[in-house]
């Protein structure tokens, strides 16, 4: 059974290259799809993910962890239905 996330991350500071090196590698390696992007003007990290259920789960606790140096204020989680065809790639929004 699939799941789909919409993840919202406050944060005060992003270190460099945190979405390709921490964020899209965790989604590959748990198979799963979607976006992320760094809204700067408001410190914000948007992820879109899908996937398996247990694969989701696992990168939303991979998140909580706090991995890197990303300082996180805030995580928002909520459902949303997925209304457009990844195509099986977790890409980073610039």
């Amino acid at each position: 059974m699939n799941k789909s996330l919409r993840i919202t991350l406050s944060v005060s500071k992003v270190p460099t290259q945190f979405l390709k090196k921490f964020i899209q590698k965790k989604a590959l390696q748990l198979e799963l799809e979607g976006t992320a992007q760094l809204v700067k003007a408001d410190n914000i990290i948007r992820i879109f993910v899908n996937g398996h259920k247990d694969h989701v789960d696992s990168f939303l606790d991979f998140l909580h962890k706090r991995p890197g140096d990303v300082i996180m204020k805030d995580i928002e989680v909520e459902p949303f239905f997925k209304e457009k065809d990844y195509r099986g790639v977790f890409r980073i929004v610039e």
